[in-house]
């Protein structure tokens, strides 16, 4: 299924990201940034060349220039995508205000695993997290997903040091990317309905129906409602009778133990495995853990 999306990466982690979309059917993708080695592995027409980083990191936001995304294709839905604590993320408001003439704009943002950053790219990540969620609640943008490369790392059970961020960028997308054609398909049964529109922090994860065990690519706090997307095969959902009874039981747990809203979705996947793919959403500024 088409998604007529644009992925707007930026940075060097936002550039891995939607170079990764890019291999999807759906996604038109830009890469912004000052730095051509990290725009080397894209192709010239996906590419806008931002102005050399200046002396003092404050400053640069200044010299971002205006109509960046002239002559550009952008889809009316649009995902940037900031990795947390990078130097170039300080001119986020600025193309994001561009952005916004352009289409309805929402955030992917990722937090860094720590260990791997300078003391300076630490207070630049929390700076950065914190100002990017005070315009989001003002209702300037969509949404803003939170995803944390040490919370995927533990999901995936570990990855290598050579090949750790091609792993952590492929769960990423490959998530986003289901995520986009279940809200865009039709469910087989559905609880599935328009958020509040306070609500606009959110994260991705995935269900075990066995274990009954939730794991997201961020710990949100103060969650108001959850979604499950049920995949299973169409054949499966044609024959096996014990279907409907595992999901009634799981929704009928969550409603009974949870305290935020629980919604579901069932969809008919050509996936050759079942599984639940949730949404976890909040109205509340989040802390950086």
């Amino acid at each position: 299924m088409k998604t007529n999306k644009t992925i707007i990466g930026l940075g060097n982690s936002g550039t891995e990201i939607a170079n990764v979309f890019s291999t999807y059917e759906g996604y038109n993708h830009l890469c912004l940034d000052y730095d051509q080695v990290t725009l080397s592995g894209t192709k010239k027409e996906n590419i806008i060349t931002l102005p050399v980083m200046t002396k003092v990191i404050e400053d640069y936001e200044e010299t971002i220039p205006d109509n960046l995304f002239k002559n550009k294709i952008l889809d009316k839905d649009i995902l940037l995508v900031i990795g947390g604590g990078g130097k170039i993320s300080v001119s986020s408001l600025r193309i994001i205000e561009q952005l916004k003439e352009k289409g309805n704009v929402s955030l992917l943002y990722i937090l860094p695993d720590p260990t791997f950053l300078a003391q300076t790219n630490i207070i630049l990540n929390k700076v950065t997290f914190g100002v990017l969620q005070e315009y989001v609640r003002s209702g300037n943008l969509e949404r803003m997903w939170i995803v944390s490369n040490p919370d995927i790392e533990q999901i995936l059970g570990g990855l290598p040091v050579i090949g750790y961020n091609e792993g952590i960028n492929k769960a990423i997308v490959s998530s986003f990317h289901t995520y986009y054609n279940f809200i865009e398909s039709k469910p087989v049964m559905s609880t599935l309905s328009p958020l509040p529109t306070a609500v606009r922090f959110s994260t991705l994860g995935m269900f075990d129906e066995t274990s009954n065990d939730e794991k997201s690519f961020f710990s949100l706090d103060k969650i108001s409602d959850v979604e499950y997307y049920f995949a299973f095969s169409e054949e499966k959902l044609r024959a096996d009778k014990g279907v409907l009874n595992s999901i009634k039981r799981t929704i009928q747990d969550k409603n009974s133990t949870s305290k935020n809203r629980c919604a579901y979705g069932v969809f008919a996947t050509s996936h050759k495995q079942d599984f639940v793919l949730l949404a976890k959403h909040t109205s509340l500024i989040q802390l950086n853990k």
